[in-house]
C-alpha cells in the first residue's frame, strides 16, 4: 500500500515534468539567444585587444 502510494506521487511528479518542458524548452532557447547575441558584441567590440 505505502509502496502504491509512492508510485502514485512519483507518477504525478513525472506528468508534471512532462507538461513543464515546453516552456523550459523556450526558456532555454531565450537563453541561447541572449548569450548568442551578447558574445556577437563582445567580439565586435573587444575582438582587437
Amino acid at each position: 500500500l505505502k509502496l502504491l502510494k509512492m508510485a502514485k506521487g512519483i507518477r504525478a511528479l513525472l506528468d508534471t515534468v512532462m507538461q513543464a518542458l515546453p516552456q523550459v524548452g523556450n526558456l532555454g532557447l531565450l537563453f541561447f539567444l541572449l548569450f548568442f547575441i551578447f558574445a556577437a558584441l563582445g567580439v565586435e567590440l573587444f575582438g582587437r585587444l
